[in-house]
């Protein structure tokens, strides 16, 4: 996986990120490497790194803990498909409709926050991974009273 990692194979960033996050006999278990590679995967679109770097985020596994931009990233991998971001989002306290195991659990259709400090801090990590930039929405009444302004 190395050699494809060095090559920009984002599958391959992944992959190494999962044997940095358990350590294995190869690799000591590191999990700065783990986030690194994951955070490389995950902006090349690999869903499944995007959830694990909202884990680390969340956790502080490898990086600074910070629970907006943790959800941020679990926010997009929910949004591009993967159960499991879902899946960590209830495991967090929100209450996502569908669960995982309902018939239909590749769509969220609900999440119900229950308290302002979720709602709060789901809205961030919605901004966060939104691909509205911030003077656009200066033109639309109130919008910007309501966006923290992204440096």
């Amino acid at each position: 996986y190395t050699k494809a990692a060095n090559l920009g194979e984002p599958n391959a960033h992944f992959r190494l990120g999962l044997f940095y996050a358990q350590g294995n006999q190869v690799v000591q278990k590191d999990q700065t490497k783990a986030f690194n590679l994951f955070m490389i995967a995950a902006q090349q679109g690999i869903t499944r790194a995007q959830t694990l770097v909202g884990i680390h985020y969340v956790n502080g596994y490898g990086v600074e803990k910070n629970w907006e931009e943790g959800l941020g990233w679990l926010i997009a991998a929910w949004k591009n498909g993967d159960d499991y971001a879902k899946t960590t989002l209830e495991e967090l306290g929100y209450d996502v409709e569908p669960k995982y195991n309902d018939k239909r659990a590749d769509i969220v259709q609900t999440i119900k926050l229950g308290t302002e400090e979720k709602l709060i801090k789901f809205c961030q990590g919605i901004q966060k991974g939104s691909p509205l930039y911030y003077p656009i929405l200066l033109h639309i009444p109130g919008a910007a009273s309501l966006w923290r302004k992204v440096s």
